[in-house]
């Protein structure tokens, strides 16, 4: 590894389905919807309340 972290940053995304597909960890806000879409792309996160 190179020690950089590939991030994107955004106040809102529409294509989630994309960001999750190509995402290792998901850093987000712990709305019902985004946990729901969560559990059925499995992808690990932090969910901040």
């Amino acid at each position: 590894q190179n020690g950089f972290l590939d991030a994107e940053v955004a106040p809102f995304f529409f294509d989630m389905a994309g960001y999750f597909e190509k995402s290792d960890l998901v850093i987000s806000r712990a709305g019902a919807t985004t946990i729901a879409e969560l559990v059925v792309a499995q992808k690990a996160a932090v969910l901040v309340p």
